[in-house]
């Protein structure tokens, strides 16, 4: 796929979010005035994921319920692999847990955005 290409396909994607992803972008985008801002529906080519944290190295997905189906999940190890090779730590949550508590899910990701920085700082 060529770049245009991904650039239309991510612009398709934040149109086409689901109700859990447009709640937590609210909050997300926050995380920029604490000094780690999270882009949404970014590439690791070939794959695009929900949010990404560049300064942390971190993936955050949301899924829905086709991620419980035996081939998604298979596509999902496939995809976390690939994109652990690129140094990239992925995270998940399900829209259940965004829509329940929301505030557990924010706490986990600022969390996991600290931790990653701060190992990355150390080497």
């Amino acid at each position: 796929m060529q770049s245009s290409e991904y650039t239309y396909l991510r612009r398709l994607l934040r149109r086409r979010s689901t109700r859990s992803e447009r709640i937590i972008w609210l909050y997300l985008r926050e995380f920029r005035s604490k000094g780690y801002p999270i882009r949404r529906q970014y590439s690791i080519n070939p794959y695009i994921v929900d949010f990404y944290c560049a300064k942390a190295k971190l993936a955050i997905e949301i899924d829905g319920s086709i991620h419980d189906t035996d081939s998604q999940k298979e596509h999902d190890k496939e995809r976390e692999i690939y994109i652990h090779s690129k140094d990239v730590e992925v995270i998940r949550f399900t829209n259940d847990q965004v829509d329940s508590d929301i505030d557990s899910v924010l706490q986990a990701i600022e969390q996991k955005i600290l931790s990653n920085i701060n190992s990355h700082q150390e080497f």
